[in-house]
């Protein structure tokens, strides 16, 4: 008797273990798959965020961007989260682009004349649920960067 008890006892930690780890793991990987062909021709960073979010939450990733180089920002969500706000800031926490002024874009293109570090954050707009029920969903936050085209005397 005392070995079954054990038996099950493992069985569901182990159960619980697998479903913390699925759970943790819902969004890995999403923007590679929903996202990449929308950075066009340039090369994506290696640095992505994927996070799941709850309505309400935000994410935050922040990433050195270098001189000379031209970059696009993406955001993507799954559908059903609707629109995603998205802010760009300086290291110091000051708002350079907040996509609820451009009518929730859901991508970004600038040209880097100094490098700088600049923080990318997310948040999930969407409105708590009536029925006690918490909306989530995937969202991913790609870069991708070129060699300026930017020609001419700045």
């Amino acid at each position: 008797m005392k070995l079954l008890t054990k038996i099950t006892g493992l069985t569901l930690l182990i159960g619980s273990f697998s479903l913390s780890a699925i759970s943790q793991s819902a969004c890995h990987g999403y923007g590679k798959s929903s996202c990449k062909p929308d950075l066009e021709d340039y090369v994506q960073n290696p640095q992505v965020l994927n996070a799941e979010l709850s309505s309400g939450e935000s994410a935050e990733i922040a990433m050195v961007f270098s001189a000379k180089h031209d970059y696009r920002i993406q955001i993507c969500s799954e559908e059903h989260m609707g629109e995603i706000g998205f802010k760009i800031k300086s290291s110091k926490g000051e708002i350079l682009l907040d996509n609820q002024d451009y009518e929730m874009i859901n991508n970004w293109d600038f040209t880097m004349s100094k490098t700088k570090r600049l923080i990318i954050e997310v948040t999930f707009l969407g409105a708590p649920s009536e029925d006690d029920f918490e909306e989530t969903g995937c969202t991913s936050i790609l870069v991708g960067y070129r060699h300026s085209t930017q020609t001419g005397f700045r």
